[in-house]
């Protein structure tokens, strides 16, 4: 398993998140989380990230994981270069190739901070596909990207995915679709 999440409870004040929640994703399996805002996603993501703990339950999580979170979290100051490199040492050449699956084509010794929100996102999401490991999870990777570049990053997203787990947060069935996600979880129906 990559990730297991047995009998969980998790609150936060009187707010009941999770009760007697399990969950298990094995190796290279491709999930996607659904639930409306408030529902506990973010949550979910941070328990798997032992950023929070449950208050009961056992958590297993393998710790190879990237992630593209809400926020980008890019290095501003940087070129889109240092800014996978520092990731994934790798030749400019082989930046620019990756660059050019996220239509960024050119930018590698631009500064993140001189680049458009639809163009760190993109950066952001590459960085993530990038980094070697097990667990991608992805927190809404595709928002601020408008719809004639979305299907491509969508492409570009698979190509990565080879021996991957994927965890996609989305409120996008279209998206999830097209990934060829095949199990949803909605968190609607968790209690």
């Amino acid at each position: 398993m990559i990730v297991s999440l047995k009998n969980i409870y998790k609150s936060f004040k009187n707010k009941k998140v999770f009760e007697n929640f399990s969950l298990e994703i094995g190796e290279n399996e491709k999930v996607a989380i659904i639930g409306k805002t408030g529902v506990g996603k973010t949550t979910l993501i941070n328990l798997i990230l032992k950023n929070i703990e449950a208050d009961k339950g056992q958590v297993f999580v393998t710790d190879k994981i990237s992630v593209v979170f809400q926020e980008n979290r890019l290095l501003e100051d940087f070129t889109a270069y240092e800014n996978l490199n520092i990731i994934c040492p790798m030749t400019k050449e082989k930046c620019e190739e990756y660059l050019s699956l996220m239509k960024l084509d050119g930018n590698a010794d631009t500064l993140v901070k001189n680049l458009s929100g639809g163009m760190k996102r993109r950066l952001a999401l590459l960085r993530a596909l990038i980094y070697p490991c097990q667990l991608l999870i992805l927190d809404e990777a595709v928002r601020e990207i408008d719809d004639e570049t979305r299907k491509v990053i969508l492409d570009s997203i698979k190509l990565f995915l080879d021996k991957k787990t994927l965890i996609y947060i989305s409120h996008d069935y279209d998206d999830i679709k097209k990934l060829g996600i095949e199990r949803v979880i909605n968190l609607d129906e968790k209690i």
